[in-house]
């Protein structure tokens, strides 16, 4: 085991070894995205994961923002050494990787892949990742998995308000967008053709769940860095309330983290990814790309790479929700995984 791990797997359990890359913006502004600061709370907690290192990316909030919340994160689990091993990555998109300069977090993941097996635990933007194994074959055959928080079928878009009685945009409220792939087009394109597994985790799973006033509630009384994530989520929840119309928020990267521990709380399929142009969705959206997941069917066939088959995990099963609660509030519980 990698003497440089961030967390020590028990003897009960085959070890997971992870790397994770975030753009992590709780408490960057009132209505900031805390699911990265959950899943990086999850992950590091779990005891069978070892986490070989952490990278940080442009993308919730500015770099230095991501950097800064990332190590304040880890600083409050009470782990003196976590803060140390937070890389800085990339802090724009990447038109193209070119030899050098590259950010320490590309090379730190560069590393930890010269070291053995790891799984990539993807929270934003795929620039990182991209950079660290574009032509470098050896080092891709040493992904275990990239599990990226992207992807939609074709004419999908992404409106929490949908069945909420609102009189706001489009009659749906805000419209997000596929924010992780959308930041960074090349990346997510180039990590698409490295010939690595993937599994993506789309806004299609991510709206089966929230976390509501209730749970965060529950996750303040804990105190620690569980409660300072829950009390720096309320102005997120706020805009959940106010501009969505629901009393509660998707936790979209924190499913990452809920596959990474224990997928049989996910119902998944292999089916063909590729990135391209979406030409079921209405006039204001056409024209941009996207990566759609399933058979094509528009008619509009404008592709820009081939189609891979990727792991899409679309159903939340019922179990998850209670054991994401319980595992958020107790971290220790160990993971469970079918493959």
């Amino acid at each position: 085991m990698n003497s440089s791990s961030l967390a020590v797997a028990s003897d009960s359990e085959p070890a997971m070894r992870v790397w994770i890359d975030t753009d992590a913006a709780c408490g960057h502004r009132a209505t900031a995205d805390p699911d990265d600061c959950f899943a990086l709370w999850m992950l590091t907690k779990a005891p069978q994961v070892v986490v070989a290192g952490v990278s940080t990316v442009f993308g919730n909030a500015p770099l230095a923002d991501t950097d800064r919340i990332v190590r304040r994160v880890l600083e409050r689990s009470n782990r003196g050494d976590l803060p140390q091993r937070v890389h800085r990555g990339f802090a724009h998109a990447i038109e193209e990787v070119t030899p050098e300069p590259m950010p320490g977090g590309v090379l730190a993941i560069r590393e930890a892949l010269r070291e053995g097996p790891l799984r990539i635990i993807a929270l934003g933007p795929l620039s990182n990742i991209a950079a660290a194994i574009h032509d470098q074959p050896a080092l891709a055959r040493n992904v275990v998995e990239v599990v990226a928080v992207m992807g939609k079928r074709e004419g999908h878009l992404f409106h929490p308000s949908e069945g909420a009685r609102l009189n706001l945009l489009f009659g749906h409220g805000p419209i997000f967008s596929d924010v992780n792939f959308s930041r960074d087009v090349v990346a997510a394109r180039m990590v698409m053709g490295a010939g690595v597994r993937i599994t993506l985790l789309p806004y299609e799973l991510a709206r089966q769940v929230s976390l509501t006033g209730d749970d965060l509630s529950r996750f303040e009384r804990t105190g620690g860095t569980l409660g300072w994530i829950a009390r720096s989520s309320r102005g997120w929840l706020a805009y959940w309330r106010a501009v969505v119309g629901r009393d509660g928020f998707y936790p979209f990267d924190l499913l990452a983290a809920v596959y990474a521990i224990d997928d049989r709380h996910l119902g998944c399929a292999r089916e063909p990814a590729r990135v391209g142009v979406d030409g079921k969705v209405g006039p204001f959206f056409r024209g941009s790309a996207s990566l759609l997941v399933g058979a094509p069917h528009s008619g509009d066939d404008r592709a820009f790479g081939p189609a891979v088959d990727v792991t899409y995990c679309t159903v939340a099963h019922p179990s998850l929700r209670p054991w994401l609660l319980a595992t958020l509030v107790d971290a220790r519980i160990g993971f469970t995984r079918r493959n």
